[in-house]
């Protein structure tokens, strides 16, 4: 059993990248991996009143959708009104930059066929507005004017369906709708993290910078978007499902970054 330690986060992304860093140990080194996940708030902290899941659930329900066809195991354990300020032990953080993979996984059932339907993960409904996340030293998150996409979006109501998400949406909900959605868009957060997941052709909308490029290399990130019809809309949606396309083939022919992965780790977590 290889165990890590993490610091648990509200967001899904915050649950994703642990989640999926123990797959890809799991898988290269054919061990059961165990993430003891440590919790500031009690068992029953929600991210707010709206929200539908406790915030360990949400985790065990990801895990359990993950691709478990070529791994051992990972499991979860879940310890609350934790201040030990543990971020996390067992991670090594260059790999941010040496392997592109690292943090990356996909749930169990890709699904091929997709409605015309497209899912928006907007912040409008967001606990803390991205203006003032983390004191808006993010400032790279802010872009996108998200009233004006939604009156370019009501022109072609008609053609798709639309379909809006964000934390308060049921977690199992919104995992259905991606995963036949024709095209997702959001912000660089917590939505389009569940999007990659499910393998959703996607815009992420962000001001420039080189993480979310890294992060959302399945996507088409732009600094906003102007919708300009259905047959604009369908023209992105093609573009997005190639720029997906090559992501998915990266992601199944990684064996070189495995392979820098394998190494770094085995000095990281002591596996033999």
């Amino acid at each position: 059993m290889i165990n890590l330690e993490w610091n648990a986060a509200i967001g899904y992304g915050d649950i994703l990248l642990p989640i999926s860093y123990a797959h890809n140990i799991s898988k290269s080194f054919q061990r059961e991996v165990n993430i003891n996940f440590r919790y500031i708030e009690g068992v029953d902290y929600k991210y707010n009143e709206n929200s539908k899941e406790f915030l360990w659930e949400q985790a065990e329900y990801l895990n359990s959708i993950c691709d478990k066809s070529d791994i051992v195991g990972v499991t979860l354990s879940h310890k609350f009104h934790d201040i030990s300020k543990i971020r996390w032990s067992g991670y090594d953080q260059s790999l941010l930059r040496t392997a592109k993979y690292h943090n990356q996984w996909y749930i169990n059932e890709i699904n091929p066929e997709k409605a015309r339907k497209i899912v928006i993960g907007s912040p409008i409904n967001n606990k803390i507005p991205l203006r003032k996340y983390k004191d808006g030293k993010v400032s790279w998150k802010i872009s996108q004017d998200w009233n004006m996409l939604e009156d370019d979006l009501k022109t072609i109501s008609d053609s798709y369906e639309l379909v809006h998400i964000d934390y308060t949406t049921p977690l199992p909900e919104a995992i259905e709708h991606l995963s036949d959605a024709a095209l997702f868009i959001g912000y660089h957060g917590g939505m389009s993290w569940l999007a990659r997941f499910c393998a959703t052709p996607s815009i992420v909308l962000v001001t420039p910078n080189s993480l979310s490029n890294d992060m959302f290399s399945n996507a088409m990130v732009r600094r906003d978007v102007r919708i300009r019809g259905v047959d604009h809309i369908e023209v992105l949606i093609h573009e997005c499902n190639s720029i997906l396309e090559r992501y998915i083939v990266g992601f199944r022919n990684r064996d070189p970054a495995i392979r820098y992965f394998e190494e770094s780790l085995t000095k990281t977590l002591y596996v033999e």
